[in-house]
């Protein structure tokens, strides 16, 4: 899994698509993103196959640590992972995109609000950020506060090289499902490792956040000179998500 690595405390809901997901057990394990009333996308390795009911999501959490007004708790009917997603047994994490169907409408308003989806594949997109609330080191604890950092996407031969070079990689199949992207630089520090998977890569486009991507694997040692993510597109998928909302 992922997490924000050296990213800034960002301003309560400047984000209002993220969600958190838990196990019953209170468990923080994995981000999303509010696409309609009732679907969430995140990725398919957050959820391993597990019965839908041992998962709940929040929605207008900033502050983990605190209980907010705009929090609201929804348990979880349907968690439909891609098809040709095969548990990383083909490529590593292709097809890593799972929708995921909540047990009522999720109620929106200025802290709720869903993510735009991206009308067209854009190879070149500007201000683009992550959002999280993995771990901050390899050895460090979660935040309690929302982070957010920028990002940029970046060639897949740019991409390919460095996650060959760094140690632990699990690879560097990137397929065309997939794309890289690494901290701009002015944040060279900054960067996805473990803990916030599926969570979500916004890039704003004519005045609106679309999303673009969704949190998927990276190097796993979190070090600034391996700050390279690897992301789901999610233009790749719109055919699927229409037709997985419209069937259920």
């Amino acid at each position: 899994m992922s997490k924000v690595v050296q990213g800034t405390d960002a301003k309560r809901g400047s984000w209002p698509w993220q969600i958190a997901i838990y196990t019953k057990s209170g468990a923080f394990i994995c981000g999303g993103s509010i696409i309609a009333p009732q679907w969430i996308v995140s990725a398919a390795h957050c959820f391993k196959g597990e019965d839908p009911s041992k998962f709940y999501i929040v929605v207008g959490d900033y502050d983990r640590k605190t209980i907010e007004r705009s929090e609201l708790k929804y348990s979880i009917d349907h968690v439909i992972n891609h098809p040709s997603y095969a548990n990383f047994s083909s490529v590593k994490h292709d097809y890593d995109i799972s929708m995921v169907k909540v047990s009522r409408p999720i109620r929106f308003g200025r802290f709720v609000q869903p993510a735009c989806l991206p009308r067209n594949h854009n190879p070149n997109p500007s201000n683009c950020f992550v959002t999280g609330w993995g771990k901050t080191g390899q050895l460090k604890g979660s935040p309690a506060k929302l982070q957010q950092f920028q990002m940029q996407k970046e060639s897949q031969y740019t991409c390919r090289n460095k996650l060959r070079q760094a140690p632990g990689s699990p690879g560097d199949k990137i397929t065309r499902r997939m794309f890289c992207a690494s901290a701009t630089r002015n944040q060279n520090v900054a960067g996805i490792c473990q803990g916030d998977s599926g969570g979500p890569f916004v890039c704003q486009e004519n005045g609106k956040w679309v999303l673009n991507g969704i949190v998927s694997w990276g190097s796993p040692r979190c070090a600034p000179e391996d700050m390279y993510g690897v992301f789901a597109d999610v233009s790749e998928f719109i055919p699927w998500i229409t037709r997985t909302q419209q069937l259920n």
